[in-house]
């Protein structure tokens, strides 16, 4: 449980927030996602066994969309790209890239092709990682 509580208004604000971005997944022209989970995550059943199959299945009806890729990051890896916190990498029209990082109170965005290429290389193809429906969290 959070200590303290937060209180109801910041609670439903946040929700909204969360819903808002869900529109991601219908925006037209339709954009290519690909998101790598890191597999504790999927095992940690937050808000309680109903709640987290609840979460579980929303993401998998999210990944059977074509213009979805989800991927596992299986914890027997020892060494990968998001251990130093999570980060999101975005490439816009004209192959302009973005990557904003963020970890316990503070967040960064760079729009420098060296700073967002060096994410791209470390989170390039990588055989370990597994399907979400591989997931043993499934």
């Amino acid at each position: 449980m959070w200590q303290p509580l937060l209180d109801e208004a910041l609670m439903e604000q946040r929700v909204a927030a969360r819903l808002a971005r869900q529109e991601v997944f219908s925006r037209r022209p339709v954009p290519h996602l690909s998101f790598v989970i890191e597999e504790a995550v999927l095992l940690r059943p937050l808000g309680g066994e109903a709640v987290w199959r609840g979460q579980l299945e929303q993401l998998l009806l999210i990944e059977e969309k074509r213009n979805v890729e989800m991927q596992v990051m299986p914890l027997s890896r020892q060494e990968h790209a998001g251990l130093a916190g999570p980060f999101t990498l975005t490439e816009m029209k004209g192959r302009r890239r973005i990557a904003y990082a963020e970890v316990q109170g503070d967040s960064r965005v760079t729009r420098s092709a060296r700073g967002s290429g060096s994410l791209s290389v470390r989170t390039g193809p990588c055989a370990h990682r597994l399907t979400l429906r591989q997931s043993p969290a499934r």
